[in-house]
């Protein structure tokens, strides 16, 4: 059984057993419930031993991988092989117990070559599909700059495919996460970013506060109680197939211009399924939970009808309802560390075209990315075609959020699988299309991560907005 799914059943787990902690603190739990119970916590031990044991000897396999063109060639190819991995820790940050760190220094070389060896991977799998010794010796004679064939080497000789697919190293995981920051709308407005570990991630908030006061010289002092609750992110797969031209997939590890177009490609694609989910996902069938279904009823605001306004009637309506969704977060004692704007592109080029009656702009600001003093997220993934707060099917909205209480949890997983002769569905037409016709390599990555505020007063959504182009 792969580390994956051993960490999934482990969070499972967890979930029934935090379901019995709570039913324990109301009632006592039944004779089968204790069993249960116990039950659980002998499988839970054992799992966090099985992943562990899987974690280390991925980490001494990372450290210890030798070139697999030169195993059969005793001392001499032990030494050449700790060479080797000494030139690639300086390259990529390889710590002394095993680990892949991101170097300081010169960050943007370091993120470029790990790009070239994470396409390297991608066009070794193609090359030899289900043989990772075959893929490392295509790597190594094939891809000979800056070392791109020995990273790619290594990565494949440290690693076990399973289903077909291949878990890709942390360092080169992380890489590929990184690309997703320019592309993905929500990370790009600087939510908190943490590991999920185990498959989850529980972060105790303050629900309720401490009450202080002035007292008289022999009063007594307030008592007070805080409270708190909890905020509890699950790790939610997230499937991304892209489709390569076979032309591209050769050049692969050879021109870096088609390493950062495969990554980019990839990362795009995982970036908008993210804004989907982190802004408008209701949550089931194994989503994320979205802005919009996090935001407190109070916080949902309906957006002024302006329909039949013009001019400073207009402006006054769109300044005043802006202006309540900056209050709803002050009013909740929100601290504005991150505070930002969500809008739909015609929104911003809307308030971006309004003009005075002598013609200046009336928000000169919106051309350098702000509104009324906060930077702005622009996304297709806010619809413009709702019927809610009035509007009758031609409805948007307007998120005002502060991103330093929004957290995304991921795990550093990534896996990538390759196939030529899959069909896949265009999502343009719904027709399904065949790899293997169209010369394609099909490419589909699966991570794992999930979206929470650690305090949802923090959200406030205009509704019914119809003021856009």
């Amino acid at each position: 059984m792969s580390i994956q799914k051993l960490k999934r059943e482990r969070t499972q787990l967890n979930t029934r057993v935090q379901e019995l902690a709570v039913q324990a603190q109301t009632t006592l739990l039944s004779e089968a419930e204790t069993t249960e119970f116990s039950e659980l916590e002998a499988r839970f031990t054992a799992l966090s031993a099985q992943i562990d044991t899987l974690d280390r000897a991925e980490r001494i396999a990372m450290a210890s991988a030798v070139p697999v063109d030169s195993v059969e060639t005793g001392k001499q190819a032990q030494a050449e092989a700790t060479a080797l991995a000494s030139g690639l820790a300086n390259q990529v940050g390889l710590a002394g117990s095993g680990q892949y760190f991101a170097r300081p220094k010169d960050h943007v070389a370091q993120t470029a070559h790990n790009m070239s060896v994470f396409s390297g991977i991608v066009a070794a799998l193609k090359h030899s599909p289900g043989n990772l010794v075959a893929g490392a010796e295509f790597a190594r004679k094939t891809m000979m700059t800056n070392g791109v064939g020995d990273g790619v080497a290594m990565a494949l000789s440290s690693v076990n495919a399973s289903g077909g697919a291949v878990l890709i190293p942390s360092v080169l995981a992380q890489t590929v996460i990184e690309r997703l920051v320019p592309n993905a709308v929500v990370r790009g407005m600087g939510p908190l970013s943490l590991p999920l570990n185990n498959g989850n991630l529980t972060m105790p908030r303050l629900a309720g506060g401490a009450v202080a006061g002035y007292i008289g010289r022999d009063a007594d002092a307030p008592v007070s109680q805080q409270s708190f609750d909890d905020v509890q992110l699950v790790a939610k797969k997230l499937a991304c197939l892209v489709p390569i031209g076979n032309d591209l997939i050769r050049f692969a590890g050879i021109d870096t211009r088609v390493d950062a177009l495969i990554v980019e490609d990839t990362a795009f694609s995982m970036a908008n399924a993210e804004d989907v989910a982190f802004i408008r996902g209701d949550g089931t069938n194994s989503t994320p939970k979205g802005l919009r279904n996090w935001c407190l009823a109070q916080n949902v605001l309906k957006a002024t009808p302006t329909a039949a306004l013009t001019g400073q009637e207009l402006v006054q309506a769109i300044m005043l309802d802006a202006g309540r969704c900056v209050l709803a977060l002050r009013r909740a004692n929100i601290r504005l560390r991150k505070p930002g704007w969500l809008m739909h592109p015609d929104s911003m080029q809307f308030l971006g075209d309004l003009l005075t009656t002598t013609g200046n702009k009336v928000f000169p600001e919106i051309a350098d990315g702000m509104f009324r003093g906060f930077p702005i997220g622009i996304t297709t993934e806010i619809p413009t075609n709702l019927s809610s707060s009035g509007a009758t099917g031609n409805g948007s909205e307007l998120y005002f959020v502060d991103f330093a209480e929004m957290v995304i949890g991921e795990s550093m997983n990534l896996s990538v699988a390759i196939s030529m002769d899959a069909t896949y569905t265009d999502p343009a037409t719904g027709n399904p299309v065949s790899a293997f016709q169209r010369d394609l390599t099909l490419i589909r990555i699966i991570t794992e991560n999930d979206f929470g505020p650690r305090h949802a007063e923090a959200i406030a959504v205009l509704d019914g907005v119809t003021w856009y182009r």
